[in-house]
């Protein structure tokens, strides 16, 4: 079996005080680092010696089958573009024209995107989706849209989507969460309460028939960790099997792990959405921290609206275990416009060419003369038109026509 000798329960990678000295004599590769004037105790993972499950993170294969100007043009349609691909930007996938172009994605999780009327994915999606299912470690930069009242879009346009449809395949591919086995399998880091929750709902509603899937069939759950709840309800709602997908402030995730609340031995793809925000939060250390907690072959996906030097490093660091990652941006404006939008302006243009030729065949024809009758014709309607005149005035003369009383 391929999970022969690799396979071992474990409940937290945070350990308890009064289990360290039992943890370092037995060589399970949990070592606690001294408490270097934190609140916080920290632990360091040996990870050569830490036993871990092999997980699947390619799901398709990484290359550019379409012709290169036609890939070109589609993305500056789209307002995308590739800043860094280690493999070489005529390497990287085009993006995206449907939701089963992939192959892979779960017919549950295509059954929820066509009820919400989704059929092609946006453009951060569209270049997101065959990087991450390929495997490879991911930033996508994207500017915050503006809303139609002016104010800046927080989730930055789709990405929720861009690694919660890679996340559902990575999931669907493990085996089901047990107690001695527990979730999460996919941490998201977000800058506030807000967008961890955001991130939940959205997950909630992709995942609601994930209930149909082979290997979990209590359905994928998406648990919130940072507010709308106390600490003992969140705790409650993880469940000792923990959460497929755990969202929440690095601040937050951080503690909960120190206090042995949670584990991230099973945590195999590490998102951060919003990671700008969170550097200007303070949370880099926490960051860092976490990831060293979490198992250095894992995927990385990173979002972000800006993307300054310090970002540029910490995604290097971040990512050097698993491979450099794929960079690209997402013009702000665009996240919103599909394939489909540029199909229907096709298509309204069409119709109003349409309108205008038909309003120029009705301008023709009314300026054309009108056909005058045969004469004959003409003296009878004379007559006609003399008749009739005739009888109104001899009807004016003999006064308003009289009608009983009870009429």
């Amino acid at each position: 079996s391929i999970w022969a000798g690799v396979l071992c329960p474990y409940r937290s990678m945070a350990v308890p005080r009064q289990q360290q000295q039992e943890k370092q004599k037995s060589g399970d590769g949990v070592k606690q680092k001294p408490n270097e004037g934190s609140k916080a105790e920290s632990y360091d993972i040996d990870w050569k010696k830490q036993a871990r499950r092999p997980f699947k993170r390619g799901f398709i294969g990484y290359c550019n089958t379409a012709d290169q100007a036609e890939t070109t043009k589609r993305r500056r349609e789209l307002g995308l573009s590739i800043t860094e691909d280690p493999a070489g930007e005529e390497t990287t996938p085009a993006p995206l024209e449907g939701f089963e172009e992939p192959g892979v994605l779960p017919p549950w999780l295509l059954e929820a995107l066509h009820e919400e009327g989704c059929f092609e994915p946006p453009p951060l999606q569209a270049q997101a989706l065959p990087v991450s299912l390929a495997g490879q470690n991911l930033v996508a930069v994207a500017p915050a849209a503006k809303t139609t009242d002016g104010d800046t879009d927080s989730t930055g346009g789709g990405q929720p989507g861009a690694y919660l449809i890679p996340a559902a395949v990575h999931i669907d591919d493990q085996p089901p969460l047990t107690e001695d086995d527990p979730g999460p399998i996919v941490l998201v880091l977000t800058a506030s309460q807000e967008l961890a929750a955001s991130v939940a709902e959205a997950a909630t509603s992709l995942f609601r028939h994930s209930g149909r899937s082979t290997r979990h069939r209590g359905g994928v759950r998406c648990v919130s960790v940072s507010g709308g709840g106390t600490r003992s309800e969140k705790l409650k709602e993880l469940t000792s099997r923990g959460a497929h997908i755990m969202a929440g402030t690095p601040k937050r995730v951080h503690d909960m792990a120190m206090k042995d609340q949670i584990s991230l031995l099973r945590v195999t793809m590490l998102v951060l959405d919003g990671v700008d925000k969170i550097l200007e939060l303070g949370a880099e250390a926490e960051i860092k921290q976490l990831a060293e907690w979490v198992r250095p072959e894992r995927q990385t996906t990173i979002v972000a609206a800006t993307w300054p030097k310090t970002l540029h490093d910490l995604a290097r660091d971040l990512c050097f275990a698993g491979g450099p990652p794929v960079r690209f941006r997402a013009q702000p404006g665009t996240q919103k416009r599909t394939m489909a939008t540029a199909k229907a302006e096709v298509g309204a243009k069409k119709v109003s060419d349409k309108s205008i030729d038909v309003a120029a065949t009705d301008k023709e024809v009314a300026a054309e003369p009108a056909e005058e009758p045969p004469p004959e014709l003409a003296t009878e309607a004379e007559v006609e038109v003399e008749e009739d005149q005739g009888a109104g005035e001899a009807a004016r003369a003999e006064g308003p026509e009289e009608f009983p009383e009870d009429w």
